[in-house]
C-alpha cells in the first residue's frame, strides 16, 4: 500500500479545499488591512493578563482568609 492509498482521494481533496480557502481567506484579509486593527496590542493584551493575574492572586488571597478563619 503506497502513502497515497492510506488516505482516500476525498479526504485529501476536502483537505486541499480547506488549505486552500484558509489561505485565500489570509489573502483577502492581509490585503484589506485587517491586521493592522490589532498592530499595537501587544501593550494592551499584556497589561491585561497582568491585571488578570494580580486579580486571581487577590481570589486566591481572599478565598485562603476565608478557609484559614473557620
Amino acid at each position: 500500500m503506497t502513502p497515497g492509498e492510506m488516505i482516500p482521494g476525498t479526504a485529501r481533496r476536502r483537505g486541499a479545499k480547506l488549505i486552500a480557502g484558509a489561505v485565500a481567506l489570509y489573502l483577502i484579509l492581509r490585503l484589506v488591512g485587517f491586521h493592522k486593527l490589532f498592530e499595537n496590542d501587544a501593550e494592551g493584551i499584556g497589561t491585561v493578563r497582568g491585571i488578570g493575574h494580580e486579580v486571581s492572586v487577590v481570589l486566591v488571597v481572599s478565598r485562603w482568609s476565608l478557609v484559614a478563619g473557620r
